[in-house]
């Protein structure tokens, strides 16, 4: 997974065309955006226990792979909410976006 994330921040680095940085610095900045809910009504109208992510090991091991580019990456976390998320997409504060939580195959758990 940390090679992916070095991998996948390398290319784009690497692209002359991209828009992922600012002219000056050459900086990504990389939003993570976080859901932990703890319960889901299912098809039957159930309640059920959503298991808990591990979203400090997941920081640590984003910040250690970023760690080992070409590229600043500057990381920003934030709580995945509708809100947020429409809020980052309108106003365009960044360019790239990652999305830790649950999914299903209809929507994102947040």
């Amino acid at each position: 997974r940390k090679a992916s994330v070095a991998r996948t921040l390398s290319t784009v680095s690497s692209s002359s065309q991209s828009t992922y940085f600012s002219q000056e610095e050459k900086i990504v900045l990389l939003t993570v955006f976080q859901a932990a809910p703890l319960v889901f009504e299912d098809r039957n109208q159930e309640i059920k226990r959503v298991e808990k992510l591990d979203f400090t090991t997941e920081r640590r091991e984003l910040k250690a792979a970023l760690s080992n580019t070409r590229i600043k990456v500057k990381l920003a976390f934030d709580f995945a909410t509708t809100d947020r998320l429409s809020n980052f997409l309108i106003q365009r504060k960044g360019k790239v976006l990652h999305y830790s939580g649950h999914g299903h195959p209809d929507y994102l758990a947040i």
